[in-house]
């Protein structure tokens, strides 16, 4: 054995925990790790009973080992107890790695997740390189210890780790990973996250998880260095593999309940942290928080966040190509996407800053939120609206950055504030769409729709859709009302979009489809197969819906459904595509921005950025300007021949 290590967590976070890991002088070797987690506090004993002899069998030297004591142990404790219910309750898992290899040995209750850093591609196991379930068998020393087949309780996976950067997280439930999924992108899976000197991750759960990380690069080039890995990681407190693959713990990650009571609720489910969430019309509050009281002028015809193009397009062109621009570097990744307003791009950063520069690179001023900033800002006139992840929405002076008024929501806030007849539309991740007056800053009054919402409402003359992560597509009035509510499959990430004139709205969902219903009646009109989950955010233009799935390809319908083309871009893509005349420019996780032929999705041209974008483009006088994971904003130059 080359390394080992034992981690047991309880509810009560370090105080609970027992951490054993040892590093034989060896150079080569099998790697074995172990994570033990409590649901309820009568299971302690018999855990820390499993983490004791687990670490004492760790002496007898060979994986294989662990395997058999885990499998006498725990039964010989479920028989003597009379009861077997802890070991489906609590996260038991190992692992196990040999070379490539590696075994995923865990009960049913754990639910593995694996996202790609290379492709920004997230699934189950299955969707490892070479994976395959083996077959766990009652046998003799097995047949008296468990009131259920051993089967019953526990999965053993084989897989190969495949050349790439890779995070398998382990999670106590799969509900657990649908309710909590975007903090969990954020803190665990995120590709550019740091890991403390600590080795331990303060996120944002009161879940201990616990997380492998490996990056293989293919043949004998190295994965691109991230920040405070290599040896400073390997300082820390929890073992890391040496060489290419290294395990990482994500220790003890304290979620906050959402909603205002912190109440937990899920109907005898011991990890449900949310309210289910308002499945009918619901009670509308009203109240205000007083902010500033200066005149604003507001775009009584502003929609979504306004269209980064600033009235501009493309030319038409035989010919395209990006060249290198100006870019600037941040402590942190840029997911927000940029705005083109009052002749400045004005984008967050999750450094926990709004920033405004000049187009040509010349910072003007910079915004310190309370926390990270996600969101895209909104612009109207001399006026942008910027949210925070703590909640809080702000309304500055777009000439220095001075703050007008905030309002706290009192939850994380993801998506776009939206502008919109001298309101402002936010949405949070407790479920809520709120109204703000724009001069002021009060609240006109709050709506709970759902679970959690991440995706950027449509805002139009007399109407709001949003889309929530429980699977639920809304349209309400502008003073809050439910007017319908359906169920187009899966989680929602996908901002809607609306077309007025065509009665229809169209939506992405989480089961693989782009969906389009009736505006004004929530009909199904028409469904599109995309192949993989559609989060980003349809786009129109000449009778074209453009939108990106999760397996990187970027397709285009027609009004009635129909394809029209589709284009594999490689990367997933979480953007918005943005429509330049005849083109259409888009960004993808595998770090590049695409030109488009609008006509048939021909790729006219590609810049390659540092890292992974999440980040949506946008356009002004020839540049594109677009943040990046790596904590970059981009600002390529776009030059065309032709016409």
């Amino acid at each position: 054995m080359r390394r080992t290590c034992f981690v047991c967590y309880g509810a009560g976070g370090k105080k609970d925990s027992l951490t054993y890991h040892e590093i034989s002088r060896k150079t080569e070797g099998d790697e074995f790790f172990v994570f033990l987690s409590w649901a309820k506090p009568e299971d302690e004993v018999p855990l820390r009973d499993l983490y004791r002899r687990v670490v004492s069998s760790s002496r007898l030297g060979h994986p294989a080992r662990f395997f058999r004591e885990l499998a006498e142990y725990t039964g010989t404790v479920a028989k003597d107890n009379l009861d077997d219910s802890w070991l489906e309750k609590s996260c038991i898992l190992m692992v196990w790695r040999k070379g490539e290899e590696a075994y995923l040995f865990r009960n049913k209750r754990v639910e593995p997740v694996h996202f790609d850093s290379t492709t920004g591609r997230e699934g189950t196991i299955r969707s490892l390189e070479d994976t395959v379930e083996i077959v766990l068998q009652r046998d003799v020393i097995q047949a008296d210890l468990f009131n259920k087949k051993y089967g019953d309780l526990f999965t053993l996976n084989q897989f190969r780790m495949s050349a790439g950067g890779h995070t398998l997280l382990f999670a106590p439930t799969r509900d657990f990973v649908r309710r909590n999924r975007e903090a969990l992108l954020d803190s665990v899976l995120f590709p550019s996250f740091d890991v403390p000197a600590s080795g331990e991750l303060d996120l944002d759960t009161d879940r201990p998880l616990g997380a492998m990380h490996w990056g293989r690069a293919k043949g004998s080039s190295d994965l691109p260095e991230r920040k405070k890995r290599g040896v400073e990681i390997m300082k820390s407190s929890v073992p890391m593999a040496a060489g290419a693959v290294a395990l990482v713990l994500a220790i003890l990650i304290i979620f906050k309940p959402f909603g205002n009571d912190g109440n937990q609720a899920g109907s005898g489910e011991d990890v449900l942290l949310a309210p289910a969430g308002n499945t009918d019309t619901g009670d509308i509050e009203t109240g205000a928080e007083r902010g500033g009281v200066e005149e604003l002028t507001a775009d009584s015809e502003a929609g979504e966040p306004p269209s980064p193009v600033a009235g501009e397009n493309m030319p038409s062109a035989v010919k395209v190509v990006i060249t290198e621009g100006w870019k600037k570097k941040f402590d942190a990744a840029v997911t927000s996407s940029p705005v083109v307003c009052g002749g400045n791009v004005t984008f967050g950063c999750r450094d926990g800053n709004l920033y405004c520069f000049s187009l040509d690179g010349n910072i003007n001023w910079k915004y310190e939120a309370a926390t990270g900033v996600g969101a895209t800002p909104a612009c109207s006139g001399k006026h942008v609206v910027g949210a925070d992840y703590e909640g809080n929405v702000f309304c500055l002076e777009t000439a220095e950055g001075k703050r007008i008024w905030n309002y706290r929501s009192g939850a994380k806030i993801v998506s776009s504030p939206v502008i919109r007849n001298k309101t402002v539309i936010v949405s949070t991740m407790d479920g809520r769409i709120i109204s703000l007056d724009f001069k002021s800053g009060e609240r006109n009054w709050s709506q709970k729709i759902g679970d959690q919402i991440w995706a950027t409402p449509s805002v139009g003359k007399d109407y709001i859709v949003a889309a929530t992560t429980d699977g639920s597509l809304i349209r309400m009035t502008l003073d809050g009302r439910i007017v319908w509510r359906v169920a187009p499959g899966g989680s929602l990430h996908s901002s809607p979009l609306c077309l007025e004139k065509e009665d229809l709205v169209v939506v992405g969902t989480g089961d693989r489809y782009l969906i389009g219903y009736s505006l004004s009646r929530g009909m199904l009109m028409w469904r599109y197969g995309a192949g993989s989950e559609v989060r980003s955010a349809p786009v129109t233009s000449g009778g074209r819906i453009v939108a990106g799935t999760e397996d990187g390809i970027l397709i285009a319908v027609d009004n009635n459904g129909q394809l029209l083309w589709k284009k594999d871009l490689g990367g997933a893509i979480r953007s918005k595509p943005l429509i330049l005349d005849e083109m259409i420019a888009v960004t993808a996780y595998n770090s590049k921005l695409f030109i488009l032929a609008l006509s048939d999705g021909s790729v006219a041209a590609e810049y390659r950025a540092d890292a992974p974008i999440y980040s949506s483009p946008a356009y002004h006088n020839g540049r594109v300007f677009f943040g990046s994971n790596g904590g970059f904003l981009h600002a390529p130059v776009i030059s065309t021949t032709g016409g």
